[in-house]
């Protein structure tokens, strides 16, 4: 066998599948737990190996895609949300920080 077949054989295809599916799911677990400075650097690193697997195993992947979408949708839902929540604590420890702001120079 030569070394571009065994890249692909059924076995590294089957492998290589699996190692996406569950970087995808820790990406949705690092988001979340608010890891986001882990988050970024797993984002990074994702798109490389998503590229070099699609690179490797071209349409083969197309099985997995569903799944794949459905995680990065659900990544981005999430880290919409999440952005939401940090807006709104701004919002209210600067609207804090006015009304203390107000009470001193009384």
């Amino acid at each position: 066998m030569t070394n571009s077949e065994l890249q692909t054989s059924p076995e590294q295809l089957r492998k290589d599948k699996l190692k996406l599916l569950s970087s995808s799911k820790n990406l949705l677990l690092l988001a979340e737990q608010d890891r986001f400075s882990e988050l970024q650097i797993q984002q990074i690193q994702w798109q490389t190996l998503l590229e070099e697997m699609v690179t490797k195993h071209g349409v083969a992947l197309e099985v997995i895609r569903p799944i794949l979408q459905k995680d990065a949708d659900q990544l981005q839902t999430l880290l919409e949300k999440k952005q939401a929540n940090l807006v709104q604590a701004f919002s209210k420890d600067l609207n804090a920080n006015k009304s203390v702001r107000k009470y001193v120079n009384l």
